[in-house]
């Protein structure tokens, strides 16, 4: 069958003629065949689901999903727009507005906290407050795994 859709194909593709008889057969001819194939594939996972559920709810789980599509978008104007670019335009209109540069001028005043020498010298850590630390840590991580069954 392959010879004789390539061979229909360049017909097609020399004449660029959709209702050319030979294109029109073969695509019909095309078309059945996967018809048929379909058919005689659904009716092997119908008379196979007690042995092989797995692979027939494979193929049902890949015939439910639905793809998200993005609707009609209305403009700034207030008018529906339904075309690809026009939409992509009014989604980096928006999403762009996000990531514009913050006006600087208008940023609050920071009061100086009053420390002796303005510099943190100093960071006392023992060993005991490591160790119980860690055992603070340790008691909630198993709380966290016989509680959460992880």
């Amino acid at each position: 069958m392959t010879g004789t859709v390539q061979n229909n194909w360049d017909i097609f593709r020399k004449h660029k003629d959709v209702s050319y008889p030979a294109y029109v057969k073969a695509s019909k001819m095309a078309s059945s065949k996967v018809k048929r194939a379909k058919y005689n594939f659904e009716s092997k996972q119908a008379r196979n689901i007690k042995t092989d559920v797995k692979s027939f709810y494979a193929y049902v789980r890949q015939k439910s999903c639905s793809r998200p599509r993005v609707g009609p978008l209305k403009d700034g104007t207030g008018q529906v727009v339904s075309e690809a670019c026009h939409m992509v335009e009014i989604f980096n209109d928006f999403f762009s507005s996000v990531f514009t540069k913050e006006d600087c001028t208008s940023l609050p005043h920071v009061v100086d906290m009053p420390c002796e020498t303005g510099v943190l010298n100093e960071v006392v850590i023992n060993e005991s407050d490591v160790l119980t630390r860690l055992q603070k840590l340790r008691a909630l991580m198993t709380y966290t795994h016989v509680f959460e069954g992880n």
